[in-house]
């Protein structure tokens, strides 16, 4: 598995989620499998001799993410330890872009796709909150909020009833 992409933060920078001056360098390395992905997000943390940075137990990010094509799913490690296990059917369902969901609109809907729609090629991350992903069909215009992929988390510790599987509109 390679790395799909990936987030330093240098140690001479300070990096919380309300600090007007962030510093990060991405890359794409070389060498990446097409079958198996691996998305691993790095964050140094360091204490400012001006200010003290201290990140909430409620700020929840990614910390690794899986692709697993042949399985049809991809992984989410967080920072609290949690795996969410996404369907890609599942997770490009609810693509938030306005394509697939309108213009202000005050519900999402689940779109069903089939063939190379469900296939993902890459990812990217956008700023600090969330991940851009590409799809064999050229779409490419969602941008997925950590915040929101969390609170879709299908997995049975999430959602023991499995409602999120079956829900085809939920509130934006």
């Amino acid at each position: 598995m390679a790395s799909l992409w990936s987030r330093h933060v240098t140690a001479a920078s300070v990096f919380c989620s309300d600090h007007p001056h962030r510093s990060s360098r991405w890359f794409q390395p070389f060498g990446t499998h097409q079958r198996d992905r691996l998305l691993h997000i790095c964050r140094i943390w360091r204490q400012d001799s001006t200010q003290e940075v201290s990140v909430s137990s409620d700020d929840v990010f990614p910390t690794e993410v899986q692709l697993k094509q042949d399985e049809g799913l991809v992984y989410i490690t967080w920072s609290d330890d949690h795996v969410s296990p996404y369907p890609l059917a599942y997770i490009r369902g609810w693509c938030p872009c306005a394509r697939c969901q309108g213009h202000f609109t005050a519900e999402l809907k689940f779109q069903e796709v089939s063939g190379r729609a469900l296939v993902m090629e890459n990812a990217e991350p956008v700023g600090n909150y969330g991940m851009k992903l590409f799809w064999a069909d050229g779409h490419d215009t969602g941008i997925y909020d950590f915040d929101e992929l969390r609170s879709i988390c299908p997995c049975e510790a999430c959602d023991p009833e499995q409602v999120r599987m079956t829900e085809r509109v939920r509130p934006r």
